[in-house]
């Protein structure tokens, strides 16, 4: 989740892929908490996606809909959509049912948000 004090700071807090770690960093395993500027953005890597993890094929970043919610005109004028996705990655040690029920909580809020906008 990202902080408030990063979302106050303008601080651009992304994900990237495994592809774009090994082209820019060299596979560096040291890549993640590194601030780099993308796209004229301080950034700061949070997490390198698996090597198989493709979604969409051509993404190299995933960012939080925090970051872009108040910037991105063409999405307020969709009515800030639900087409949107939530992608997460479990530990060995995580319950799946536990994290689909968190997620249940985190969904019902948005609705209601949501709800509050229109």
């Amino acid at each position: 989740m990202v902080s408030e004090r990063l979302r106050r700071a303008s601080v651009v807090i992304e994900q990237v892929s495994h592809r774009f770690r090994s082209k820019r960093f060299a596979s560096d395993p040291s890549v993640i908490g590194r601030v780099v500027n993308l796209d004229s953005a301080p950034t700061t890597i949070i997490a390198v996606m698996p090597r198989e993890f493709e979604y969409p094929s051509f993404a190299d970043f995933w960012l939080p809909i925090a970051h872009i919610e108040d910037q991105d005109v063409a999405w307020q004028q969709r009515g800030r959509p639900v087409d949107s996705r939530t992608l997460l990655r479990l530990s060995n040690a995580t319950d799946s049912a536990k994290a689909a029920a968190a997620l249940s909580v985190v969904a019902a809020r948005l609705v209601a948000r949501r709800r509050r906008l229109s």
